[in-house]
């Protein structure tokens, strides 16, 4: 969730022209990205793609 409330106030202050706010928005950005792959992304299951079975045999 903070990584798409950083992205909305990202374009909102792109579009003020308030790069200060910018600049720190980007940081939370960039905090909420890497806390996103590390507790939810990267503990994912494998998907599981059917079909890769069949032509992996062939």
């Amino acid at each position: 969730m903070l990584a798409q409330v950083a992205l909305f106030l990202m374009t909102m202050q792109f579009m003020i022209r308030s790069w200060t706010a910018f600049a720190w928005t980007a940081a939370l950005l960039a905090i909420g990205v890497a806390g996103t792959y590390r507790y939810w992304w990267k503990n994912l299951a494998p998907a599981s793609n059917p079909g890769t079975d069949l032509a992996e045999k062939s």
